[in-house]
């Protein structure tokens, strides 16, 4: 049996709600913990998936635990592991040294593309947004295998080296 299977027989969905300080508002309803919520717009089902009617996002309790700590697949079965006392044993996972020079790489560049943006738009006065999305470390760095990972962090170097030059001209 796998992590995976051993969490998902042990803990359900409306568990990881009550341990993230999720209120149950009944009928399967709660605020979204990932936004200010006045309303319950978090909807769940007892078959372990959730969506936000506000957010647009939904999965299961996997994601909502990735979404609300903000930690990776592999950080969220330990923190399952962790909150719930499973006992499961988990194989340390060794950072690889080329991924993070990639990120660390990615990290420098995004701080001096937005520091250069700011400068153009004053001298320009205008104003320019980049989407979060393009921002989001997570969609891109944690892919199932390592070199698909760099392959990604590399092609999203390129995009933004592409973005920041097609900026200045």
């Amino acid at each position: 049996m796998s992590q995976v299977e051993a969490i998902k027989a042990k803990v359900t969905l409306a568990d990881t709600l009550h341990c993230l300080g999720v209120v149950n508002k009944g009928r399967g309803k709660c605020l979204c913990p990932l936004h200010s919520d006045k309303t319950p717009s978090f909807s769940y089902k007892d078959s372990g998936l959730w969506y936000c009617f506000v957010c647009g996002v939904g999965g299961d309790m996997f994601e909502l635990v990735m979404k609300v700590e903000n930690l990776t697949f592999k950080e969220s079965l330990s923190w399952f592991n962790e909150k719930f006392s499973l006992g499961l044993t988990n194989k340390r996972y060794k950072p690889d040294p080329m991924k993070e020079a990639l990120k660390e790489s990615y990290e420098n560049l995004k701080v001096s593309f937005l520091k250069e943006l700011k400068e153009l738009q004053i001298k320009h006065r205008v104003i320019m947004r980049i989407p979060n999305e393009f921002w989001d470390w997570k969609d891109y760095c944690f892919a199932e295998q390592a070199h698909e990972q760099m392959d990604t962090i590399e092609e999203k170097l390129k995009a933004l080296e592409n973005v920041r030059y097609s900026v200045r001209a």
